[in-house]
């Protein structure tokens, strides 16, 4: 489950992402941020107190230690997966029809290149 919280985290165009962890306990609001992408804040949902800032490499942890329903929690992420996806595909058939296949596909091939050349250059 977490390369699923990794892969949206890391791809997402949104700003913030909300989520409700059901737990015996009670509901668990978990918001994240772009401007603090490593953490999640929780709390018990509609409390207001503070948030619990959790690192995005425990939380999956942190939601099982507390009993969370993880297989509503899976589907909410593979939700939000479902709609990423989709969107980035509306955005690519739209360019290719709008704009032509061989200019899409150069642009891809020309991004692609580049982030291999900073990769590579990273790993130096």
């Amino acid at each position: 489950m977490q390369h699923l919280l990794d892969f949206i985290q890391e791809h997402t165009l949104e700003e913030q992402h909300y989520l409700v962890a059901k737990c015996p306990s009670g509901e668990l609001e978990l918001f994240w941020r772009r401007h603090d992408a490593d953490f999640w804040q929780v709390r018990p949902k509609r409390c207001e107190g503070p948030f619990e800032h959790v690192h995005r490499r425990v939380l999956v942890a942190y939601l099982e230690a507390r009993n969370a329903d993880l297989e509503a929690f899976k589907q909410e992420l593979h939700a939000m997966l479902a709609a990423q996806i989709a969107y980035a595909e509306m955005i690519l058939r739209n360019a290719n029809d709008q704009l032509g296949r061989d200019l899409v596909q150069r642009f891809v091939l020309g991004q692609q290149s580049f982030i291999e050349q900073l990769q590579a250059a990273a790993k130096i």
